[in-house]
């Protein structure tokens, strides 16, 4: 006689599949309530900004070359005060006697003209102006003179002078819708080469640049006192 064990071969291997799970829920659950149980340590962080300021002084070191002039004493600046000069560039003339000194301070103020004119000189037919920036610009730099009035510092507020008549030639040309300022340009360039050739002609002799650089009509006496190759003060 053959007894049939599969039923109950079957009913063991899913006794002991139901055991195996019952035990590894238990273990998470033990290792779930294990952790749970621990106390968690917190602490309170504060929001801190923090700004070191170094206060320090510091020198700049520019190489400078002094032009002397080979004529008189009555000098005629053709480049303005911290304007780019060229090396072997004309950048005056020097003359002898007093009448000089008056054609030379024309051809000055005129080469000023001239720079204003050319400058604000633009062809509409190709530009396109704005003129909500130019009156902006222009206001900006009105207040900046008018405090620079205010706390004395009369040097500050006569700096971006020529500056403000471009942006106000350029409105004008505008508004008005002119052609621009070709006739004056003309008119002062002709007065400008008379006057060159009336000082050409009393004796000036011309002042050239021996290099290339930012050019000034003045010195400060340290010229041969510091070097901007090795930054050291030689006395």
């Amino acid at each position: 006689m053959k007894t049939d064990l599969t039923p109950l071969k079957s009913l063991a291997f899913r006794t002991a599949l139901k055991i195996f799970f019952i035990a590894a829920a238990a273990h998470f659950m033990l290792q779930y309530i294990k952790i749970g149980s621990e106390p968690i340590k917190t602490t309170s962080a504060d929001m801190e900004v923090r700004r070191d300021v170094v206060e320090t002084y510091g020198y700049i070191f520019r190489n400078e070359q002094i032009i002397y002039s080979p004529g008189g004493n009555s000098v005629n600046y053709l480049i303005e005060n911290g304007g780019k000069a060229g090396k072997s560039q004309l950048v005056a003339q020097a003359g002898q006697s007093g009448a000089d000194a008056g054609v030379n301070g024309q051809i000055e103020e005129l080469s000023v003209k001239l720079d204003i004119l050319n400058k604000s000189n633009i062809n509409l037919d190709f530009v396109t102006v704005n003129i909500d920036k130019i009156d902006g610009d222009s206001r900006a730099m009105y207040i900046s003179m008018l405090k620079s009035i205010e706390s004395g510092n009369f040097g500050d507020a006569g700096k971006n002078k020529n500056e403000l008549l471009i942006l106000l030639n350029r409105r004008q040309l505008v508004n008005e819708g002119s052609g621009g300022f070709g006739a004056l340009i003309a008119s002062a360039s002709e007065r400008l080469r008379q006057l060159e050739t009336r000082a050409a002609g009393s004796g000036a002799v011309g002042v050239y640049s021996d290099k290339s650089g930012i050019f000034y009509s003045w010195t400060d006496g340290y010229e041969n006192d510091y070097s901007g190759r090795d930054n050291i003060a030689r006395f």
